[in-house]
């Protein structure tokens, strides 16, 4: 179980990553601004510190707290499909452990939102005082941040789902496959 939920957060890590640095420049986004106090690090250490970098190691840690929860839970249902009916194969097994991802996503996508959420509440204010247009505030880079932080590690989320139970559903069926080993004669003690 554990291997395959290494293999599908892993997988799903590397997505965020290039999604992330995708997103981060095309939106143009420094990291400098923010209520995760990136720019005051960035001038504690002379402009040493990438905060782009920073921006980005944000939100790979922010989806990685949904995505071992993700991975873990899609890996045991596949296992104990696979245990309820040893007779599944991969398919089987994806198609079954998918239908309780499916409801799995949505509820996780929504953790993650309301977590983001809670994190910039002082955003949060800031945007309920504004009378700016929407697609001002929206090209505002505080926003666009938060935004990003969101959108990819949604998608890394949602995308880790068939990742997880494609890889737990091969591993689960290839154990299946192996005869068992032959049991242990049992030992009698002599009695005393």
């Amino acid at each position: 179980k554990s291997t395959a939920a290494i293999g599908g957060t892993a997988v799903a890590l590397v997505l965020i990553v290039v999604l992330s640095q995708l997103a981060i420049g095309v939106a143009r986004l420094t990291g400098l601004v923010g209520d995760d106090m990136a720019s005051t690090v960035f001038v504690l250490f002379d402009g040493a510190i990438d905060a782009r970098g920073l921006l980005l190691s944000g939100i790979l840690i922010g989806a990685l707290g949904a995505l071992d929860d993700v991975t873990m839970t899609q890996s045991s249902a596949v296992f104990e499909l696979r245990d309820a009916n040893p007779a599944l194969r991969v398919r089987d097994l994806y198609a079954r452990g998918m239908r309780i991802g499916r409801d799995h996503i949505a509820s996780i996508v929504n953790t993650l939102v309301l977590a983001y959420a809670g994190a910039s509440m002082p955003l949060l204010v800031i945007l309920a005082s504004q009378t700016e247009g929407f697609g001002t505030l929206l090209n505002r880079e505080f926003l666009a941040a938060e935004v990003v932080r969101t959108v990819v590690g949604s998608v890394g989320i949602v995308a880790a789902v068939p990742l997880t139970t494609a890889i737990a559903a091969w591993f689960a069926a290839r154990e299946s496959a192996q005869p068992a080993p032959p049991a242990r004669p049992a030992t009698s003690t002599p009695p005393a």
